[in-house]
């Protein structure tokens, strides 16, 4: 059994699952599985603790200690752009946006979802601490109406806003 590689093209709820299956060398299916009292921990070198139930053959129960994925380390090996047009927004309203910019599958359950402005920085999300795969906070830099972002090579990207530019990579 080699070390577990999280997909993050799974929801929060299926990596669990995910890591799961992997150590316990399992075929276990969402429709098999409730996860339960979600908890911070500091034992066994892990910080998250939950309980599983398994359905399926005899209602077993689990403990199980792991570590969530830091948002910022996974989420933010790139800058994410989301462009959004209107006023009134909440993290909610960037889960499609981010999902496609990360190729992850964050659910609301995974984002407090506090509103904010869009504006020349960047926006802050924090990680809910209900969510079963992400803890911490990572950033999302969020257009408004009349604003673009231009790639002019590889890994440069320049954000203009304002006759303001910004330049991330190389």
């Amino acid at each position: 059994m080699g070390q577990f590689v999280p997909d993050l093209s799974l929801t929060s709820l299926n990596m669990v699952i995910s890591l799961v299956n992997h150590d316990l060398q399992l075929e276990l299916q969402e429709n098999e599985v409730e996860v339960s009292d979600v908890k911070t921990s500091n034992e066994m070198d892990r910080d998250t603790t939950a309980v599983v139930k398994i359905k399926r053959p005899d209602n077993r129960t689990l403990q199980i200690y792991y570590n969530r994925l830091t948002a910022e380390r996974w989420l933010n090996q790139q800058p994410i752009l989301v462009k959004v047009s209107g006023d009134g927004f909440t993290a909610h309203d960037l889960i499609d946006g981010i999902n496609a910019a990360c190729g992850c599958n964050l659910q609301p359950d995974d984002l407090t979802d506090e509103s904010f402005t869009v504006g020349k920085n960047a926006v802050t999300l924090q990680v809910s601490p209900n969510s079963l795969g992400y803890k911490g906070q990572f950033s999302v830099l969020v257009f408004g109406n009349d604003e673009e972002a231009a790639v002019v090579k590889d890994n440069d990207l320049i954000v203009t806003a304002d006759n303001r530019v910004l330049t991330f990579g190389g």
